[in-house]
């Protein structure tokens, strides 16, 4: 979901930087997302997927999810491979699960 939030957010804003009458409209439209490259990004790209990840997570979570998001688009753009973002996520979960269940600290999960 995430990829495709972003790869919505850039295919968006390049389209209205554009003057695309019908920017919300193409970019909504499958076919036009999944022409965006691997790694293409902008800063509108990267402010809106990060912001949808963060309303995913309870408010006291924000401050960590808005990191944990950028950090995520740094590595899309980085590595311009979703999977990896989707790895990285699954080991942070594995991770943050063994930690909260070593220590006790339930608050975190």
């Amino acid at each position: 979901m995430r990829g495709f939030v972003f790869r919505f957010a850039f295919q968006w804003d390049e389209l209205r930087k554009n003057g695309d009458g019908d920017a919300l409209d193409t970019a909504l439209d499958e076919r036009s997302v999944n022409d965006v490259e691997p790694g293409a990004w902008s800063w509108a790209a990267v402010i809106i997927a990060t912001l949808v990840f963060t309303l995913g997570h309870t408010m006291p979570e924000w401050p960590a999810s808005i990191a944990y998001g950028l950090l995520m688009a740094g590595l899309y753009i980085w590595r311009k491979d979703l999977l990896s973002c989707i790895v990285a996520h699954g080991v942070t979960n594995i991770a943050l699960a063994v930690y909260v269940y070593q220590t006790g600290k339930w608050q975190f999960w």
